[in-house]
């Protein structure tokens, strides 16, 4: 069901919200690479994962977890550094690091659909069902789409 036009899909889509898929077992993720897992689960409704897209997501997440450990060792370490044996500033070298891994990440991020215009952009059935998943997961933590209108029942 694409759209939520029935109380069943508005049943469907709570019972949506509180699944999620656990990380392919041949891949380790630390508890770190986790917050970003759930957070990739979250992006797109519990059934449209497949087997590949889960082992991409795993990839995704430890991708993401990559990027914020050098975000706070740039910023630990600032963005010039002295060249090792000299007395020259350079560039820090995990800039470049992160640069490549923030490529990588919106690359596994297309092939998984979870960027941005898949989750929130052109792909008008996957938005809607995304979109009813995410009011779920607001009414069921406390937050109400019933105050801005009602869950969208035509979207």
């Amino acid at each position: 069901m694409s759209k939520i036009d029935t109380a069943t899909g508005a049943i469907n889509a709570f019972e949506q919200a509180n699944k999620i898929h656990s990380p392919p077992d041949f891949i380790k993720l630390s508890d770190f690479d986790m917050h970003f897992w759930r957070a990739i689960m979250n992006s797109k409704a519990y059934e449209t994962w497949t087997e590949f897209d889960l082992i991409q997501a795993a990839n995704l997440a430890i991708s993401q977890a990559t990027i914020q450990k050098l975000t706070e060792e740039i910023k630990a370490e600032g963005v010039l550094v002295k060249k090792e044996g000299t007395n020259t500033t350079i560039p820090n070298p995990k800039i470049d690091a992160k640069i490549k891994e923030v490529d990588l990440s919106i690359r596994l991020s297309r092939i998984i659909h979870v960027h941005a215009e898949a989750t929130g952009g052109r792909a008008k059935d996957a938005r809607g069902k995304n979109r009813s998943v995410r009011d779920a997961r607001n009414v069921m933590t406390g937050g109400s789409p019933l105050l801005a209108g009602g869950l969208p029942l035509n979207d």
